[in-house]
């Protein structure tokens, strides 16, 4: 009876007979197509005691390659604990005309606006890699509706106007070995001297989504709502979660990381839940000699990778080079690359026992490699020239 009921429900919604009081709640409707336009179809998920009664908080997934449902259940468990209607993008693109990811935005907000009851004050938008980056542009013209981001290994485009004013909540994720984890980095630091809220977390991994941790994303973007007055505070939710963040940041491996954590704590708790002895902890191990070194390790890791990335670009615009009649030039023998890229040097670093310096060079690898594998190959692709 289970199996007659899907195949009827799908079947009612490819006819577009089926009402948002129809869709099941708690579970996830694998996929839905919007009653504009059957071409632009997303995953769904309704948050249990879903109903037009009462207006819900949403969240829109733009997944780079387009992976509704799976990346829809990142985010499930924490959907469900917060009461967020979710709808995850079949049609979302990266490394293509940005236009097609736009175009899979507005329809699912249109979608949103008729099909459920949501708070208009409320929205709240995912992306990762170039979806990510995406995003950075819809801020202005969703002003006022937009409440807060997940951008997940693509940080603020460069293309773009620089930040000059605070923007709505942002939760951040980047691999360590990440290739674009510098420019996450460099996009938390501008949200600080801005005071926009927003939160980073690293993760172990490379360019993508964490394999856990975007259930904590949902939570710490409720606290932000919370804060700014666009939910309504319930103490002992708030309790807890200070508890939690704040054992774990008291767990990080090293002082340094131990007082940035819970240097984090205070700015995410200040004004909604009593921070105790907090803030005088973090700055006590920040000063400490230890500490000290660590963030000026950080530092030079930071310059030599920003550095890199220019190396490499170099060398990309030399690879892309064209003789005086148009025509590529030969590619650099491959030992040359390698030279110039630093390759060599680069494999022991990211071999050796030292987490910080492995973990940036295993960065500066995956730039040369992305740079080399995908964005190059790519562009000889659209410019016919395969054989570069």
């Amino acid at each position: 009876m289970v199996r007659l009921a899907s195949i009827a429900f799908v079947l009612l919604d490819a006819c577009g007979m089926v009402r948002a009081d129809d869709f099941p709640v708690d579970q996830v409707v694998p996929k839905v197509m919007t009653l504009a336009s059957p071409d632009q179809q997303y995953a769904l998920y309704l948050p249990p005691g879903y109903s037009r009664n009462r207006q819900w908080s949403v969240l829109i997934m733009l997944d780079p390659r387009g992976r509704a449902e799976a990346t829809l259940a990142r985010v499930q468990e924490g959907a469900r604990r917060n009461g967020w209607i979710v709808m995850s993008s079949y049609q979302s693109r990266s490394d293509t005309l940005e236009i097609v990811t736009l175009f899979a935005l507005q329809g699912l907000l249109d979608e949103s606006d008729k099909r459920f009851s949501t708070d208009r004050h409320r929205l709240y938008l995912a992306g990762m890699s170039g979806t990510a980056k995406t995003l950075w542009k819809v801020v202005k013209p969703l002003k006022g509706s937009l409440a807060g981001m997940i951008g997940c290994a693509g940080g603020y485009s460069s293309e773009l106007p620089p930040l000059t004013e605070s923007v709505p909540a942002f939760y951040g994720c980047t691999g360590r070995h990440d290739f674009n984890h510098r420019e996450m980095k460099d996009l938390e630091a501008s949200l600080d001297k801005l005071g926009s809220p927003h939160y980073l977390l690293e993760f172990d991994g490379g360019h993508g989504w964490p394999e856990a941790g975007l259930d904590h994303a949902i939570d710490w973007l409720q606290l932000s709502a919370i804060k700014t007055g666009l939910a309504p505070p319930h103490k002992s939710w708030i309790a807890g979660q200070f508890s939690a963040a704040r054992q774990a940041a008291l767990s990080a491996p090293d002082e340094f990381r131990r007082g940035r954590a819970l240097q984090r704590v205070a700015a995410d708790f200040r004004g909604v839940h009593d921070l105790g002895d907090t803030s005088e902890l973090s700055a006590r191990m920040l000063a400490s000699p230890e500490a000290r070194a660590s963030a000026a390790r950080e530092t030079q890791l930071c310059d030599d990778e920003r550095k890199y990335a220019g190396l490499v670009n170099d060398w990309f615009t030399r690879m892309r080079a064209r003789l005086p009649d148009g025509r590529p030039q030969d590619p650099p023998p491959k030992p040359q690359s390698l030279a110039a890229l630093k390759v060599r040097s680069l494999q022991k670093l990211a071999a050796g026992s030292d987490r910080e310096f492995s973990d940036s060079a295993n960065r500066r690898l995956e730039l040369a490699f992305a740079a080399s594998n995908s964005y190059l190959p790519a562009e000889a692709m659209q410019r016919k020239e395969p054989g570069i």
